[in-house]
């Protein structure tokens, strides 16, 4: 199978990383907050439940500043996880992602800055 990256959703500033593809997801750590942070952790029913979107916001991209993301969702064939971070759009500053992975396509893993 090829694999297709999409994004990174966001800025390019900072350092690179990538998840080279790892594929049949069971699980995604979650840090909220870089303040005070909380881990969380969705556990998939794997293998009868995998991913089928991530959404959420990001700040908009600036020269001077890094982007954070400030929301996200996991969506798979059998329910919703999050959002986890803020829970609705209340700010102007900020743009949605929305990345539809199917039932037909396994998702490869993240990468970004």
């Amino acid at each position: 199978m090829n694999l297709i990256k999409v994004g990174p959703a966001g800025g390019k500033k900072g350092t690179v990383w990538d998840e080279k593809g790892k594929g049949e997801i069971a699980k995604v750590l979650t840090i909220v907050n870089i303040y005070h942070p909380c881990i969380l952790k969705v556990v998939l029913d794997y293998p009868s439940e995998f991913l089928t979107s991530i959404r959420g916001f990001h700040d908009l991209e600036s020269p001077d500043t890094f982007i954070y993301l400030r929301s996200i969702t996991f969506g798979t064939n059998k329910d919703t996880y999050g959002p986890y971070g803020m829970k609705t759009r209340v700010n102007y500053k900020l743009k949605e992602f929305n990345f539809e992975i199917g039932d037909d396509c396994t998702f490869g893993g993240f990468h970004g800055t």
